[in-house]
């Protein structure tokens, strides 16, 4: 967990980079309701990642975008919570 100022960079950074509001990155993260290092599992056998809740489909464009194994894009996207909102931002752009 990140201290509330770190958060708050984080969500600020993403939204400036992906040029999405920052109250639709707060609201998102509200609705969603996830945690880091959380995976729900849906019923066409993917999985929602962390506090945005990222679908794993998006594991394999990630994997390619980063040059990283789709473990490592899935570990960076669960676990990170700035990785997970810039994530976010980026789908939502």
């Amino acid at each position: 967990m990140i201290t509330a100022s770190a958060l708050a960079t984080c969500i600020f950074l993403a939204a400036q980079t992906y040029q999405v509001p920052p109250a639709v990155l707060i609201g998102i993260m509200k609705v969603e309701g996830g945690k880091v290092g959380q995976e729900v599992s849906n019923t066409n056998g993917s999985h929602d990642l962390g506090p945005m809740q990222i679908n794993t489909i998006w594991l394999e464009e990630l994997s390619q975008k980063w040059n990283v194994s789709k473990s490592k894009a899935r570990s960076w996207v669960r676990d990170d919570e700035c990785v997970n909102i810039g994530v976010a931002a980026w789908i939502l752009r």
